[in-house]
């Protein structure tokens, strides 16, 4: 699904990593879960229906974000 045009994003940097070697792969999801973080909603959410919602928005995010990735 497209996403909305006013969906938030963040730029995630990787350059500096050598994606062939383990730990760089790593320090990339490790970079990718981190913004998914910052764009997915509150992490103090008390509602499980918020949780829920925070917690697909992360796995789509990166998911999208490899996919991305593995597309250029």
């Amino acid at each position: 699904a497209a996403l909305p045009k006013d969906a938030p994003r963040v730029t995630v940097d990787f350059a500096d990593l050598d994606l062939s070697r383990p730990a760089g792969a790593e320090a990339l999801y490790g970079r990718l879960r981190a913004a998914a973080n910052r764009v997915c909603g509150d992490p103090e959410a008390r509602r499980l229906e918020e949780r829920a919602q925070r917690a697909v928005c992360r796995e789509q995010a990166i998911a999208r974000a490899v996919t991305g990735i593995g597309s250029k």
